[in-house]
C-alpha cells in the first residue's frame, strides 16, 4: 500500500570513490512479511537524490496490490510532457507511444503515492497531442502476471 513502516536518515561523508558500511539491519527488523514489504533508498549527493529499491523475495512473488496509475499530457512545444500519478506503489512503469518514433526522458522507474513523476517525451517524427495521447500506454510490473 506504500505505508512507511520504518524510516531512518543518516550522514555520511565520504571521499570520492570510497565506501563505507553506514548501517546493518537484520531482514526481522526491517520487515515481517517479505512478499508484502519492499526497501526504498534514497541517497543524495550535493542536492542530487538517486534512489534504489529492494525486493525480500522474489518479484513474481510479492503481493504486489493493482496500482491504478493516471496520466496527464500536455503539449511543451515540440515535445510531450507526460505527468504520472498513481494510487499504490508501482515498479518498473514504462511508457510507450505506440506506433510513434520518440523517446522519453526516462522510463522504468518505480512511482510511489504523493510523488507524482513528469517524463518528455521526444518525437522523431511529426505527431498531433491527439495522436501522442491515443497512442500512449503505460505498464509495470504488476502487469505483467496475475
Amino acid at each position: 500500500t506504500g505505508k512507511v513502516c520504518f524510516e531512518k536518515k543518516q550522514t555520511a561523508n565520504m571521499p570520492v570513490g570510497g565506501a563505507k558500511l553506514l548501517c546493518e539491519y537484520p531482514i526481522e527488523k526491517l520487515t515481517a512479511t517479505r512478499d508484502a514489504t519492499f526497501l526504498m533508498l534514497t541517497l543524495e549527493i550535493e542536492g542530487k537524490q538517486f534512489h534504489n529499491k529492494h525486493f525480500f523475495t522474489p518479484y513474481k512473488d510479492c503481493e504486489l496490490p493493482e496500482a491504478v496509475i493516471q496520466t496527464s499530457v500536455k503539449a511543451q512545444g515540440e515535445n510531450f510532457a507526460v505527468t504520472i500519478c498513481t494510487s499504490t506503489p508501482a515498479f518498473y512503469v514504462s511508457l510507450n507511444a505506440d506506433g510513434i518514433r520518440g523517446e522519453f526522458t526516462d522510463n522504468c522507474i518505480t512511482l510511489v503515492p504523493s510523488e507524482p513523476r513528469t517524463l518528455v517525451f521526444s518525437p522523431k517524427q511529426n505527431v498531433t497531442l491527439g495522436a501522442f495521447k491515443k497512442a500512449l500506454t503505460v505498464k509495470h510490473l504488476r502487469t505483467t502476471y496475475r
